[in-house]
């Protein structure tokens, strides 16, 4: 797992390490697991909140997928909605909890600028929905893109993705981003058309609040 994290609101960079290297332990085990059969890559939206949730257990967080949670939409008017992902964890007499929202999208690893573009709208959509949660305010809670990163023939050097990566973050003002890329032996292994051209994932995020 590589993470580069910017750090200029005071939050707790831990967090951000402990969840991601987790998420990428994860999917590591399920490519292990499923890796001639079908890519746990493939699909993204529900199927990354769940590896997230399981991430999350491994380090001592209690999960909830599609929690019920109100939402503000204008001064004073709320409505009843879901959120992608929530945590709690009980530190000593503390309790803690953490709200996730996340978008995904799929590209080839040759991002491009309209790519770039697409990536900021889904940030920012991620941004206004956990932004109206009425129960996080004053929380930690997290926006994510989570970005599958096709057509990587096997000679593909990713180091220069991850480079490119780092910019789009800066670009966009996110305070995070991470890139899993999936091992060699794993995708050689995988069928083409249960995507054994999938490099791996990319995230990039905001977050606010500290735990």
């Amino acid at each position: 797992m590589t993470l580069e994290y910017w750090d200029d609101n005071g939050n707790n960079l831990s967090l951000l390490y402990d969840l991601f290297n987790s998420w990428d332990s994860v999917l590591h085990e399920y490519d292990k697991a499923w890796g001639n059969y079908i890519a746990p890559h493939m699909y993204i939206q529900q199927t990354q909140v769940g590896y997230l949730a399981t991430a999350a257990r491994d380090i001592g967080w209690l999960p909830q997928l599609e929690f019920s949670i109100e939402r503000r939409y204008t001064a004073g008017s709320y409505s009843n909605g879901r959120c992608d992902l929530a945590l709690w964890r009980k530190k000593g007499k503390q309790v803690q909890e953490l709200f996730v929202e996340v978008e995904s999208c799929w590209y080839t690893v040759n991002i491009n600028p309209k790519h770039v573009k697409e990536v900021s709208a889904l940030l920012s959509k991620a941004q206004d929905d956990v932004k109206c949660i009425r129960e996080a305010r004053g929380l930690p809670r997290i926006a994510l893109v989570i970005i599958r990163l096709n057509k990587a023939p096997f000679s593909y050097d990713s180091s220069d993705l991850w480079e490119r990566i780092k910019l789009i973050r800066k670009e966009l003002s996110a305070n995070f981003c991470c890139l899993h890329v999936r091992e060699d032996k794993y995708r050689k292994r995988t069928p083409t058309e249960e995507g054994r051209d999938c490099l791996g994932m990319a995230a990039i995020g905001c977050i606010k609040g500290v735990i």
